[in-house]
Formats: C-alpha cells, sequence, structure tokens
C-alpha cells in the first residue's frame, strides 16, 4: 500500500542517525542534515519533483520536512503513513521491517555509509557506543581512529559528497 501510494519511480533512502550520530560525530550528522541529502539525490540524478522515502531512526518528527530537501522533492517518512502501517511506526523492529521493504523496493536506493550519503567507513557503520567513567556515551577505539582518518578534508574538487 505505501509502495502505491509513493509511486512506481521513487527514491528510496536510508538514513541512520539518532545513535550513530552521537558515535561517529559532526561529519555523519552534516551528511544525514536535510540540506545534504537533497544535494545528494540531485547529484545522483534523481529529479525535482519527485517522491522520495527516507527510513530513519531520527526522532524529531519533522526532520526531514526542512527546505530545500522538502521544497525539492515530495519527501515521506513513516509518519507519513501512520494510518497505512498503523502499529508499526511505535514498534521499533516492526518499523524497520516496514522501511526495509520499501527502500529495498525503491527504483533507486540511497544508504547512509560508504558513498551513499557519507564516505564514513564501515567501522562507524558498525561501531557500538562505549560508556566512559563519568556516564556518557563515548566513541570506542575502533570510530575514534575512524574519526582521525576522516577529519581532514581529502582534497576532492567540489567538496565533500
Amino acid at each position: 500500500a505505501v509502495k502505491k501510494l509513493l509511486g512506481a519511480n521513487f527514491t528510496g533512502v536510508h538514513v541512520r542517525r539518532g545513535d550513530k550520530v552521537r558515535i561517529c560525530g559532526p561529519r555523519l550528522d552534516a551528511a544525514t542534515q536535510p540540506a545534504n541529502i537533497a544535494k545528494v539525490l540531485l547529484s545522483r540524478g534523481v529529479v525535482p519533483g519527485s517522491s522520495v522515502y527516507i527510513a530513519s531512526n531520527e526522532g524529531q518528527p519533522g526532520f526531514f520536512q526542512r527546505p530545500p530537501l522538502s521544497t525539492t522533492f515530495r519527501v515521506f517518512t513513516a509518519e507519513s503513513f501512520k494510518s497505512v502501517i498503523g502499529g508499526a511506526v511505535s514498534v521499533n523492529y516492526m518499523l524497520f521491517d516496514v522501511e526495509e521493504r520499501v527502500v529495498k523496493s525503491a527504483a533507486r536506493s540511497i544508504e547512509t555509509f560508504e558513498g551513499g550519503l557519507t564516505d564514513l567507513p564501515r567501522q562507524c557503520k558498525h561501531a557500538a557506543p562505549v560508556s566512559s567513567k563519568d556516564g556518557s556515551i563515548a566513541a570506542g577505539p575502533v570510530v575514534a581512529a575512524a574519526r582521525r582518518a576522516h577529519a581532514a578534508p581529502r582534497g576532492r574538487s567540489g567538496g565533500e559528497r
């Protein structure tokens, strides 16, 4: 039912934020902001006005409804289909299953890591938070190494993806 409402040629984007922004740091936060998502979609040939479904663990309602993303594309999230998918919106594992199916059935799909929205490495994708002495969350050694390795710009023409 969701796919029918989106149309046949929608783009699915998996945007991992929530826990990973705390772990992977400011580069992931910047890469998963609405402005950068719009930039990546345009660079991948997604036509303005197209339907884009965003699967995400972002906890802030309406986060992806901000310009320029929302003014360039028809943006949909699980919240857009509450009446269709019902209780799955509030049950994380059910929602993940529904969203994964929607993104995989898209005409085009874009992931968060390794050449999707960001070039952050697999180490960041699979890293888990490590508790520090004061009870706050700190990144483990693999993520710390990945941050150091990717902290400096890489000298690409046209800026970062």
